[in-house]
Order: C-alpha cells, then sequence, then structure tokens
C-alpha cells in the first residue's frame, strides 16, 4: 500500500497496537506450547524466588484469563487504527491485478481498430494504461483507459474507452490479490496474522477436546 500515514510502523514502537500485538503473540504462543505439551507445572520461578504450585488447573485457567483479556485488547485496538489498512490494500490489489489482465486484450483489440480505419493507416498504438475511473454523475466506477496513438511523427488522443471487465477475469484478479496480499504485502503479517496465530490456542483447544 503506498500510502501508509498513521501505520503503526510509522510510528513510535510502544504505541498502543504494537504492544496489544507483541503481548498477545506471547501469550497465545505460551498457552499454546502449554497445552500440546500438556504441561502441568508444580513450581514457578520468578525473580528469583521459587514458588510450589499446588492446583496447575488454576494457573491455566489464569493464562485463558490473560489470553481473552489481550485477545480483546488486540481486537479494540485493531478496530482503532486510523485507515481501512487491509481493506485498502486489497482493492488497491485487486484494481492493480485487473489492470494487468486487462491490458494486454485492449491493446489488441485497438490494435485492430487502427488497423481497420483508413485514415489510421500506419499509426502506432501506444500500451494501454488501464485505469479505475468513476462517474460523477452516477458514482459507479468502471475501468477504462485513454488510448494514444502516433501518426505522422504527431501523438493523438483517442476517445475514452471503456473496458468491459468479465467475471472470469474478476474472479481471477481476486483470488491473485489475495495470494499477492499473503505473500508480497506487510498487512497480512502486520495485521492480520496476529488474529489467526491469537486465536489458536482456543482451536487447538477445541481440536483437541472434541475431535482428537
Amino acid at each position: 500500500m503506498s500510502d501508509s500515514i498513521g501505520s503503526p510502523e510509522d510510528q513510535d514502537s510502544s504505541t498502543t497496537f504494537v504492544r496489544q500485538r507483541r503481548d498477545l503473540f506471547v501469550i497465545s504462543a505460551f498457552l499454546l506450547i502449554a497445552q500440546i505439551a500438556e504441561l502441568k507445572p508444580d513450581h514457578l520461578s520468578f525473580l528469583g524466588m521459587e514458588v510450589d504450585v499446588h492446583n496447575s488447573t488454576t494457573l491455566i485457567y489464569a493464562l485463558w484469563a490473560l489470553w481473552a483479556y489481550w485477545l480483546l485488547r488486540y481486537s479494540q485496538a485493531f478496530m482503532n487504527l486510523p485507515k481501512r489498512i487491509i481493506r485498502d490494500a486489497y482493492e488497491t490489489e485487486v484494481e492493480r491485478q485487473v489492470a494487468a489482465r486487462l491490458k494486454n486484450k485492449e491493446w489488441e483489440k485497438m490494435k485492430r481498430h487502427v488497423e481497420q480505419t483508413p485514415e489510421y493507416g500506419g499509426a502506432k498504438v501506444f500500451p494501454p494504461e488501464i485505469q479505475l475511473f468513476r462517474d460523477d454523475t452516477s458514482g459507479k466506477s468502471n475501468y477504462g483507459w485513454n488510448p494514444r496513438i502516433r501518426l505522422n511523427e504527431r501523438e493523438e488522443g483517442l476517445p475514452h474507452a471503456k473496458v468491459e471487465v468479465t467475471n472470469g477475469v474478476s474472479l481471477i484478479s481476486n483470488v491473485f490479490a489475495v495470494i499477492s496480499l499473503c505473500f508480497k504485502k506487510l498487512e497480512v503479517t502486520e495485521y492480520l496474522f496476529p488474529f489467526v496465530f491469537g486465536i489458536s490456542p482456543a482451536l487447538y483447544f477445541v481440536y483437541s477436546h472434541f475431535f482428537k
């Protein structure tokens, strides 16, 4: 995402969001390991002091309470981010994917049109820059481009051409946008992955008690 103003990563590392994300990772990792390894501690060491634990079940309940608290805190911090970070990044990537898939098709189509128009004989068609245009009258958005050709050493602009986006192109573009966000963009690992990892202790609890 090109506009990252207000992103927690551009602010001090002690911001609320960054702190809650860190705390959620720590407690989730500890709780998940405790469940998988079936830990039942009989004593704790804290600041050089050792404390005997007579009821490890109570300790596990305390961990779950801390986990629920930090998951709630992270959720609140996420909801109070200054921008629709994930949605904006996704919409931008979908737009880029659609434009990339339409470029060659529209270029070839325009070249055929120019070749079949006598007055444009010998003209060169420039590669299109497909963009998302908003109709100020209807408020709807449509893809299109402004064709340009070079004829006898002079450039000429043709009327704006609306581009039809088929359902197939739209579906493929959305799929590739998701893949691109997961592997190329920071938005998923910075903002969504903590949610996935954060609920992993609960998912493992359900799996181990009801499906294992």
